[in-house]
């Protein structure tokens, strides 16, 4: 059987990451996720101040794109996120933002920009 991945930036958060997993599967008709954890990926992407995480981000996805032939990428933000202080409205554009520069990191991937309310349900923005 052919192993099917696909990756996922995510907050650390463990509300999020059965939800945002198991969405991303889904929809993608995948058996694997390669869940790439952070304390607000999505703020420290967009704001491209700590080198060094984003560096070691790009590393992992790297891996996920180019040793497990994942075929698209998801960058999920969520509600109450405790690294993130901005309204909700305010995280949804840093999700948005990190898709855009996740998209010039790999032009040629899908990237996909998601949110997890606080119903705990999976929304693409």
């Amino acid at each position: 059987m052919e192993k099917k991945f696909v990756t996922l930036i995510s907050c650390m958060d463990g509300r999020i990451q059965l939800v945002s997993n198991k969405y991303m599967q889904r929809k993608y008709n995948a058996l694997y996720v390669d869940t790439i954890t952070e304390a607000g990926p999505c703020k420290i992407i967009t704001d491209n101040k700590i080198s060094n995480v984003i560096e070691n981000i790009k590393v992992r996805v790297d891996i996920s794109i180019n040793n497990h032939y994942s075929k698209v990428i998801g960058v999920v933000g969520h509600f109450d996120c405790a690294a993130i202080q901005d309204s909700d409205s305010d995280q949804k554009q840093f999700v948005r933002n990190a898709v855009l520069e996740v998209k010039c990191w790999y032009p040629k991937m899908d990237v996909l920009a998601l949110w997890v309310n606080d119903n705990l349900e999976v929304e693409e923005l």
